[in-house]
């Protein structure tokens, strides 16, 4: 539990609500705060916004939700939010060795990801964040719409997608 944290924070969650369970035990960097004030008691108190390192964003995050893991992260030097996501990518397929190579995990991603139809390609990017022109995790009707198809074919080809990666 953190009683503050500021912008470039790299923050644990610490969070198992319906909404963000499958969050818990990740870790973000805070990406914004709001400080919300209530009209009974005059009281205020804060919010945070994270940017997970699965490529969502979250919102409404409260202090003691958030375990900090480093201070000032995003302004260290050789940070990249790509590079972070690139890392996630892998460590959910199990596939090549933990580095910090930008370029060894470029090549590790287009690996894995070859044997892919050009379509499933396409919503894994998406879905995780690995297209420099896409800073956020896209959803599926995000993604249905960039490529013509429905929100629901996305999420099949997106499982389908997986499994081949996982090998299952």
């Amino acid at each position: 539990m953190i009683r503050k944290a500021f912008y470039g924070d790299k923050v644990s969650l610490n969070i198992f609500s319906y909404s963000t369970k499958k969050h818990y035990g990740h870790e973000g960097y805070v990406k914004g705060i709001a400080r919300v004030r209530r009209t009974k008691n005059k009281s205020t108190y804060l919010l945070y916004e994270i940017d997970c390192e699965c490529g969502q964003v979250l919102k409404s995050i409260k202090p003691r939700d958030l375990i900090l893991v480093q201070s000032r992260a995003l302004e260290s030097e050789g940070f990249d939010l790509f590079t972070e996501r690139m890392r996630y990518f892998l460590k959910q397929i199990s596939y090549g060795k933990d580095t910090t190579n930008k370029q060894t995990l470029l090549l590790q991603v287009n690996a894995a990801l070859k044997p892919l139809k050009p379509k499933y390609k396409k919503v894994i990017r998406y879905r995780f964040s690995l297209n420099k022109d896409c800073l956020h995790q896209l959803s599926y009707k995000e993604i249905g719409e960039k490529l013509g198809v429905s929100k629901q074919r996305v999420e099949i080809i997106y499982k389908l997608a997986l499994k081949e990666l996982i090998g299952g």
